[in-house]
């Protein structure tokens, strides 16, 4: 199940290390869905170009391949190539874009900077979004305000279906160093993903810096997944010395180390995932009125 997605020690005639041993045990926990055990919340960190795209993309196969009865639903960047057509051609009939209506959403060609027509599927609430995303399909969702996540991730619990949501830059929806009512909305999204597990919920986030991530959420973390150029923070059991120490190598992919619930492995995520040739899209957001006059 996993081997299109990690190295196969197995049947490489290497020596297995405990290490190994460990990490894909760990990606055991991930990938195998069991309602005793419930979903997991993932955070990959690690510098610009390690990796941490194709990592998610990675699992993001795996469900659609193995698990074609559970929902998923991606969360992008606006302002930023959108990293899910990443997925390839192949996979294109397997993308569906849903777009909050009224949100000033819209969809740009990045080499020409004009604006594309994209087969836009719209929605009003979380309840029309729920039913409108489809099974078998990467739901590409686009609220216009990033943070609305929090609010749909909650939804999600009332669910009664496996739910996977995978989450770029997830800094940009619970950042650090808020305060007042913004402080107060996240803390209670903290307690949210807490529970999200017990709902069979799977949430996948990446960023390139721990600190990105507003603390209170990121205590929450049950797997972190470092890549070469990662932070590690300081009850991690994985040291800044073996993160600094991880091999890359754009070809074959790059070494990672995991860690959960006290154990810790490194593996090798061999899926590679590239930029599609000739088709660079981006998301932006329509200013709205009250931005336009404060000169925004």
């Amino acid at each position: 199940m996993m081997d299109d997605l990690i190295e196969d020690f197995e049947d490489s005639g290497v020596e297995i290390s405990r290490t190994e041993i460990e990490a894909k045990e760990i990606m055991k926990r991930i990938v195998h869905h069991d309602q005793d055990t419930g979903g997991v919340y993932v955070e990959v960190t690690g510098a610009q170009g390690s990796g941490k795209t194709s990592v998610m993309l990675g699992f993001l196969e795996q469900i659609l391949k193995f698990y074609p009865n559970e929902k998923i639903f991606w969360s992008s960047s606006y302002k930023s190539p959108l990293q899910f057509l990443k997925l390839g051609e192949e996979n294109y009939d397997k993308i569906k874009f849903l777009v909050k209506e009224g949100s000033g959403v819209y969809f740009v060609n990045r080499k020409t900077g004009k604006k594309i027509d994209l087969n836009v599927t719209y929605f009003t609430d979380f309840d029309d979004l729920y039913e409108k995303s489809e099974y078998q399909y990467c739901n590409a969702v686009f609220f216009g305000d990033r943070m609305e996540w929090m609010n749909f991730i909650e939804f999600l619990r009332s669910k009664y279906d496996w739910t996977h949501v995978f989450i770029d830059e997830f800094g940009e929806v619970a950042p650090s160093d808020q305060s007042g009512k913004l402080w107060s909305r996240i803390k209670q999204f903290s307690e949210v993903v807490k529970e999200v597990r017990k709902c069979d919920v799977n949430l996948f986030t990446n960023s390139q810096s721990v600190t990105d991530v507003d603390y209170r959420v990121r205590k929450k973390i049950m797997v972190k997944i470092f890549l070469p150029g990662a932070h590690s923070d300081r009850k991690a059991r994985v040291s800044q010395k073996a993160i600094d120490n991880l091999e890359r190598d754009p070809e074959k992919g790059n070494y990672g180390y995991l860690e959960y619930s006290g154990k810790f492995g490194r593996l090798r995520f061999t899926k590679i995932y590239r930029p599609p040739r000739g088709l660079s899209i981006e998301a932006q957001v329509e200013p709205k009125k009250e931005d336009e006059d404060n000169g925004k």
